[in-house]
């Protein structure tokens, strides 16, 4: 997970989302608690995306990455998923 302005000290960005979309409020449901939504998302480039175009960046604090990576790993797989 890269860094991103204005990242907290103890956040990690994990992502830009859509503003109104299903994704903050799904990942909200599944426990994380510190989950945020920034003011300016950056494409692949570091160049800022639109305000139209509906992203925000996403950030979670540290404490919470590795239940993060876990639901990311549930939604993309399915609930019985598991490493090796």
């Amino acid at each position: 997970m890269a860094y991103h302005e204005p990242c907290a000290k103890d956040e990690i960005w994990v992502g830009n989302t859509l503003t109104h979309g299903p994704h903050y409020e799904r990942l909200k449901s599944k426990g994380l608690q510190t989950l945020r939504l920034g003011e300016v998302a950056y494409d692949v480039h570091g160049k800022p995306l639109a305000k139209s175009e509906g992203y925000s960046p996403l950030f979670i604090n540290r404490s919470e990455a590795d239940l993060h990576n876990e639901i990311m790993m549930e939604l993309t797989f399915g609930q019985n998923w598991r490493r090796g």
